[in-house]
């Protein structure tokens, strides 16, 4: 999806993009809602929050 907005900016004159998950908002609960952030709820950082850095550089 990042690649995809950074592509497209452009042309569709994107100029910002958001992510408003970057913790989950309470780990410890089973539904999925509660755990969308990269980071845990004590902001520990989870697979995908490498992945965001290393897309982040790439623009």
């Amino acid at each position: 999806m990042i690649r995809t907005v950074a592509a497209a900016a452009t042309r569709h004159n994107v100029t910002h993009h958001e992510l408003f998950g970057l913790r989950d908002a309470d780990s410890a609960r089973a539904e999925p809602a509660a755990q969308l952030g990269l980071t845990t709820s004590d902001y520990r950082p989870k697979p995908a929050y490498d992945v965001y850095r290393k897309l982040i550089t790439e623009s």
